[in-house]
């Protein structure tokens, strides 16, 4: 089930890295007492055996996250939550077939995520009037998603105009799924 991932001394420096800014910004935060980040192997080595069955929550960034199920399983409390992202979709069946096997994960959810980038500009005020009908004619000629608002701007002369931009990333998966009781998993 463990998946094997090779990664060169640069990769494994930079998560490094992340990992202790993330555990910066937790204690920075006020979250230290209640969140812990550790870089480790969890899909071949778990989550460390002071975790084990102790913990509420646990999010996962990684290729392969079906492959840390059965360390999740063991870390987690009956009714702890579990949070996968993954960019694409055929991550997110393997890990939900593996959240589901032998019952033992239940409410099973995915969420797509998309970066939506909205732009401002100034521009010149138009009469209440006017400006209404132009907007009204604006949002029934556009489609939803690119229909723009405009707001009154500090500046007596100008007003803001907010719009969507386009979507320069890809969308993303969160899999979000609760740990079943044990006596439930087992039966």
């Amino acid at each position: 089930m463990a998946a094997s991932l090779s990664m060169d001394h640069e990769e494994a420096a930079h998560l490094r890295d992340r990992q202790r800014q993330a555990a910066a910004d937790f204690e920075k935060y006020g979250f230290a007492d209640v969140i812990v980040s550790r870089h480790r192997d969890v899909c071949n080595d778990g989550f460390g055996e002071d975790l084990r069955g102790a913990v509420h929550g646990i999010f996962l960034d990684l290729p392969a996250p079906w492959a840390a199920v059965g360390h999740v399983l063991d870390a987690l409390v009956p009714g702890g939550r579990l949070v996968t992202f993954s960019p694409c979709v055929e991550q997110v069946d393997k890990t939900a077939t593996e959240l589901r096997r032998g019952g033992r994960f239940f409410d099973v959810r995915m969420l797509e995520t998309l970066a939506v980038n909205w732009g401002v500009r100034a521009v010149e005020a138009k009469s209440k009037k006017r400006r209404l009908q132009t907007q009204e004619a604006d949002e029934s000629s556009r489609p939803p998603e690119t229909s723009a608002a405009v707001r009154n701007s500090p500046d007596p002369g100008s007003q803001w105009l907010s719009y969507q931009m386009a979507m320069r990333s890809h969308t993303g998966y969160l899999l979000v799924a609760t740990r079943a009781p044990a006596d439930e998993a087992e039966g």
